[in-house]
């Protein structure tokens, strides 16, 4: 996934719309001072993508600006090999969801439906989006002060990961490299035992 653009509106300190776009691939750094918002830029981005856009919790009434009764806006443009998708997401008032490619657009829950397939996550819970509703990529979504706190995948999160490596692991032992590898340590037991099993002259000399 790569991130090309992110819009944020009425978003806790940012009441006025805040536009962050030429992300290169790879690392980005965002850097600015303390209280700049780095914070609550990360949690608009995990809002509009984890969080049900219909959804009334108080975590979703936490993300209005202060004693302002708007609505919280997030509209980002990412890709995922190499399809583009604008995803944008209304919380509260006039709440509502639209996810749109090249391929068409869908809105409300079948938005929802498509963007977790997309992502590999579950549905939020009534109080929001937690660690094991956002599966495998929800543990990249670091917050300030818990990078050193290491915790234990959620379900869906240990299922991804398992289904990965058990791929990974299966390329490998069936790679031309690993075949070769293991032609040669058959030769080499050859040379040590029979095929009955028995030590064959040269481990009999040894």
């Amino acid at each position: 996934m790569r991130i090309h653009e992110l819009t944020i509106e009425n978003f806790r300190k940012f009441r006025q719309p805040l536009r962050l776009a030429g992300f290169e691939p790879g690392l980005n750094l965002l850097c600015d001072q303390n209280e700049a918002g780095k914070s609550t830029i990360l949690e608009a981005l995990r809002a509009v993508l984890f969080e049900r856009h219909g959804s009334r919790s108080d975590r979703i009434r936490s993300f209005r600006p202060h004693g302002d009764e708007v609505a919280p806006t997030v509209e980002l443009d990412f890709e995922i090999d190499g399809t583009r998708w604008r995803l944008r997401k209304r919380f509260l008032q006039s709440a509502s969801v639209e996810l749109e490619s090249a391929a068409g657009r869908a809105t409300g829950d079948e938005a929802e439906e498509r963007l977790q397939e997309l992502l590999g996550f579950s549905r939020a819970g009534n109080r929001g989006a937690d660690d094991d509703s956002r599966g495998a990529l929800g543990l990249l979504w670091v917050e300030q002060g818990q990078s050193f706190i290491i915790g234990s995948p959620g379900v869906s999160a240990r299922r991804t990961l398992e289904d990965v490596l058990a791929g990974e692991v299966g390329l490998v032992t069936g790679g031309q490299r690993t075949q070769a590898i293991l032609q040669n340590v058959e030769r080499s037991l050859a040379e040590l035992r029979t095929a009955t099993g028995r030590p064959a002259r040269r481990l009999a000399i040894a």
